[in-house]
């Protein structure tokens, strides 16, 4: 059974917290003789449990002191750890990466290792994470085992996972891989489907690039490169039907050097082929390597030529020149 307190209060009249029927009144209303006597055990544990939460915070605030002490250790330890993580890295490569790995994955590969491992080892070693090594062991052993991607996974990315290959935490293009994996491409695009893409490109990139030449003379200066860069990007990226996924920046499984190329933009489309755009200010032969590539997988290549040089591009490839 309960019941209200009942107390005059200076503000609200009559108390009207509940409390147990044999109490005469609530904590807080009670004199100091009720607070001797029948509030006196009540008192006394709730000291307690405010004494043993003040003990736990104190116990909690020195083990957090103690994790960003060890933290902080473990840090500074990794910058002398390289040479056993190369060590364990090398170990793992060897038994668990498949020789046919492309060489710019394994290259990734051994770079992640590496990193991780070092890190690894400096927390078991100053106690900040015991037991981390065999555990980054075991997500690198599943990490080579999945490599290389396979066309099932390839095929499935293409076409119901947006557009994009996870491997190694990093966004590559799928249709991209598909091709180079399987060497047939996507249904290539219809002439009409390409000339109602480039209109659409052609008008939203020159009006934002109008735009932009007019903020730059507000302020009695030019757009520089990187800026028209990013403002054809976003023209691009806004350009897309909301059917379609624009994605920036993916990787694409054509050499540069030692490593894999990266794409400015891919509009993604459950419904057609992708579109893979590339904007230089010059002539790129990296580029235009890459728009071949895309070319080839079936995708509908367009390269945004702005600046200076030459229009050059390969057979195929779209050229939409904004000078």
């Amino acid at each position: 059974m309960v019941k209200r307190c009942g107390r005059p209060t200076k503000t609200r009249g009559k108390c009207r917290i509940e409390i147990p029927a044999d109490d005469p009144c609530c904590i807080q209303h009670a004199t100091d003789e009720e607070r001797a006597t029948v509030f006196a055990e009540r008192l006394a544990n709730r000291e307690q449990r405010q004494e043993a939460y003040r003990e736990r915070r104190e116990l909690w605030e020195a083990a957090r002191e103690r994790g960003i002490e060890l933290r902080q250790a473990a840090t500074e330890r990794a910058k002398e750890t390289g040479a056993a993580a190369t060590e364990l890295a090398e170990v793992l490569i060897r038994d668990y990466l498949s020789p046919a790995v492309p060489p710019p994955l394994a290259a990734e590969f051994r770079a992640l290792a590496e990193n991780r491992l070092r890190y690894a080892v400096a927390d078991e070693e100053t106690g900040y994470r015991p037991g981390r090594v065999g555990l980054v062991k075991g997500e690198l052993r599943a990490v080579a085992r999945g490599l290389p991607p396979t066309v099932e996974q390839a095929a499935r990315a293409a076409s119901h996972d947006g557009g994009v290959l996870d491997i190694m935490g990093k966004g590559h293009w799928a249709a991209g891989w598909l091709y180079h994996l399987t060497g047939r491409g996507m249904y290539p695009p219809a002439p009409e489907l390409t000339a109602e893409t480039v209109g659409i490109l052609t008008d939203c990139l020159k009006r934002d690039l109008d735009r932009l030449h007019s903020l730059a003379a507000q302020i009695d200066d030019e757009a520089s490169i990187e800026g028209i860069t990013r403002w054809a990007t976003r023209a691009i990226v806004r350009a897309a039907v909301p059917e379609a996924r624009p994605l920036r920046e993916l990787t694409v499984p054509v050499l540069r050097n030692t490593r894999y190329g990266r794409l400015d933009v891919v509009v993604w489309s459950a419904f057609g082929p992708d579109t893979v755009v590339e904007i230089d200010s010059a002539l790129n032969p990296a580029s235009a390597q890459k728009l071949a590539f895309a070319r080839d997988a079936g995708a509908m290549p367009i390269w945004v030529r702005f600046g200076e040089g030459r229009t050059d591009a390969p057979d195929g490839v779209t050229v939409i020149d904004l000078r």
